[in-house]
């Protein structure tokens, strides 16, 4: 993949990001459970699509890391082999951290 088409990855995550970002503002854990079931309930679509929007996010996060990954340090598949996987498991926590509030928005 060339220069440009991982760097247009780069800028289309960072978008995707701070559009998720500023969606919703999900109570914490320090919110009274009733105000976080009203706002679940009141809020449920923003929520869902917010979460796909961080899933599709993680997703090119992980194309763009990949693309970058031979570029790293040229001639030690090492380096480019420990960014793949480190990509993967950032990606894969954020797709794990979505289920909850998914959860809560779809019951």
């Amino acid at each position: 993949m060339s220069g440009r088409r991982a760097g247009w990855l780069g800028i289309v995550f960072v978008v995707l990001l701070l559009l998720q970002a500023g969606m919703a503002d999900i109570p914490t854990l320090d919110t009274p459970i009733d105000r976080i079931q009203h706002f679940y309930a009141q809020h449920g679509g923003i929520i869902v699509t917010a979460q796909i929007i961080g899933v599709i996010a993680a997703i090119v996060f992980l194309m763009f890391a990949w693309a970058l990954a031979p570029g790293v340090n040229p001639g030690s598949e090492p380096a480019a082999s420990r960014l793949r996987v480190a990509a993967a498991l950032v990606a894969l926590a954020s797709v794990v951290t979505a289920i909850p509030p998914l959860w809560l928005a779809l019951s």
